[in-house]
């Protein structure tokens, strides 16, 4: 009996060694997920503030647009001008497709952040479940210990 409780007890052991290095693995992958999350925060923050001065920019361009119409009375004195027009129009071109490729990164942010939180999940609940399987194991290692610390008459009487 004794050498069964001692197999016993060292395979218990082994089982909770492997728990204590699934549960440290879970840990790092925990705070690799942090970090990683901040980081997405801190990206997530510098393009608002990139969509916040896009916005800044917008505004002053459509009140600057607005004067066009004036513009557009006098084309025929402005022709010659016209050229100079065309390189603003292209940077506003090129300003677009800038805002443009900032929207849709932004949307793979949030696409990005919703995978994010569903893994955050899934670790949660398989932590939790670590944590359970572990206070199972410690359960029968106690029940074990108990087993095995009892006098030897009172084994017998079992």
């Amino acid at each position: 009996v004794t050498e069964l409780s001692a197999q016993a007890l060292k395979v218990t052991a082994v089982e909770m060694e492997q728990v204590r290095r699934q549960v440290s693995g879970l840990d790092e992958d925990q705070a690799k997920m942090r970090q990683g999350f901040d980081d997405m925060r801190l990206r997530s923050q510098a393009i608002q503030h990139q969509q916040s001065d896009s916005r800044q920019e917008l505004r002053y361009l459509a009140h600057r647009v607005g004067g066009l119409d004036a513009l557009g009375q006098a084309t025929g004195e402005l022709r010659d001008r016209a050229a100079g027009h065309e390189a603003s129009l292209s940077a506003l071109g090129t300003e677009v497709t800038q805002w443009r490729d900032a929207i849709a990164a932004q949307e793979g942010l949030r696409r990005d952040t919703t995978q994010l939180r569903a893994q955050v999940e899934a670790l949660r609940s398989a932590f939790a479940r670590a944590e359970e399987q572990q206070a199972a194991g410690v359960a029968q290692l106690r029940e074990l210990h108990s087993r095995w610390l009892l006098p030897q008459d009172q084994q017998t009487r079992r």
